[in-house]
């Protein structure tokens, strides 16, 4: 690890980190009897250091069982939380903070569904974590800005102030898209991809992460400086009135 440095942190980096973590893409043992092809090919990684190595935290489990066990998955996310997950929560049982388990019907089906309390600290960390991996790995060097991470997963009845706010935020983000003509990327796209927005004219730009085809995670990386922001308060205090809006 000569001369590398963090990619969050620009510290002394002592590894390589995986991103996303390389626990949520599935092993061959687990999926090949149902799925073909290899779901690890060309995995990412970045020079880290202790504190910025999910893996060494382990948050990266964490980040899996939450990834891989949402409702309305992929079959691939299926498989993986009937056998690696179920692996982690029997050396693990305090892994998960399950509040209640249900049977739910889908046609003439049943299916167990458990009711997780998320620990949202936990997750937007890891998010943000692989976020900037990917922004180091696009651009050789540390993102400085802030971010901000939004998704329908951290939706909470019991907020609904924050609910409406990240609903406006995702449906903007999503009228938008289509305008970026940005490469989607990611080599196991079953399992994630990710795609980068232009630079807008306020130093911003959008990551969207997708795990599974169906978990999408929207990532604000804001580059303006603190003479940048102080320019353009009207402009972002008149976009946030109309976010938190209906």
């Amino acid at each position: 690890m000569v001369d590398e440095i963090c990619y969050w942190c620009g510290e002394k980096a002592v590894s390589m980190e995986h991103v996303p973590p390389k626990c949520i893409f599935p092993e061959d043992k687990d999926v090949k009897e149902i799925f073909e092809g290899n779901f690890r090919k060309n995995l990412i990684t970045v020079p880290a250091c202790d504190l910025h190595n999910l893996k060494k935290s382990n948050l990266d489990e964490y980040l899996m069982a939450i990834l891989s066990a949402k409702v309305g998955n992929n079959g691939l996310a299926y498989v993986q939380t009937k056998t690696k997950l179920q692996r982690s929560l029997k050396r693990n049982n305090n892994l998960l903070d399950i509040e209640k388990n249900e049977v739910i019907k889908i046609g003439e089906k049943e299916f167990p569904v458990s009711w997780v309390k998320l620990d949202n600290e936990k997750l937007k960390f890891s998010l943000e974590s692989i976020a900037r991996g990917l922004y180091f790995d696009e651009n050789k060097q540390n993102f400085n800005g802030k971010v901000l991470v939004l998704s329908n997963i951290f939706n909470n009845k019991d907020y609904p102030k924050e609910m409406k706010f990240n609903k406006n935020s995702i449906g903007l983000i999503e009228n938008e898209r289509p305008s970026w003509r940005t490469v989607v990327s990611g080599e196991n796209k079953k399992v994630f991809t990710y795609q980068f927005s232009p630079i807008d004219g306020f130093k911003c730009q959008t990551l969207i992460l997708t795990f599974f085809e169906r978990i999408n995670i929207y990532v604000i990386l804001n580059g303006m400086t603190d003479v940048d922001r102080e320019r353009y308060e009207n402009h972002f205090n008149f976009i946030g009135k109309v976010l938190w809006e209906e």
